[in-house]
C-alpha cells in the first residue's frame, strides 16, 4: 500500500486484506450494500466481468472502499460500473 506523505489515509489494492475482511467491512458498512461484496463480484466473473477491489485505511482498519467492475463491450469498449458504491461514510466530514 501507498501512503502519502502528511496523509493518515493510505490507498492501495484489496492484496493488503483478504477478500473476507473486505467483505466483512462492506456488510457491517452503514452504507454498504452486497453489490460491493466479492460474492457478487463472483457472480459477474460468470458473465465475463473483472473486477478491482481498491480499499482506503487509516493505517490500522479499512474505513472505505470501493469494487470496481468492468467489461469490453463490442461497439462501447471499456465499460464501469460500480454497483452502489464506492463504501464511505459520507457522514463523517474528516
Amino acid at each position: 500500500m501507498s501512503k502519502a506523505d502528511n496523509s493518515k489515509f493510505s490507498f492501495g489494492e484489496v492484496m493488503q486484506y483478504s477478500k473476507k475482511q473486505w467483505d466483512e467491512f462492506v456488510y457491517h458498512h452503514p452504507f454498504g450494500s452486497f453489490l460491493q461484496t466479492g460474492f457478487w463480484a463472483n457472480q459477474k466473473d460468470k458473465h465475463g466481468w473483472k473486477s478491482k477491489t481498491i480499499i482506503v485505511d487509516d493505517g490500522e482498519k479499512i474505513i472505505s472502499g470501493v469494487n470496481i467492475l468492468y467489461k469490453n463491450l463490442p461497439l462501447v469498449g471499456k465499460y464501469i460500473y460500480i454497483p452502489r458504491g464506492p463504501v464511505v461514510n459520507w457522514e463523517n466530514k474528516d
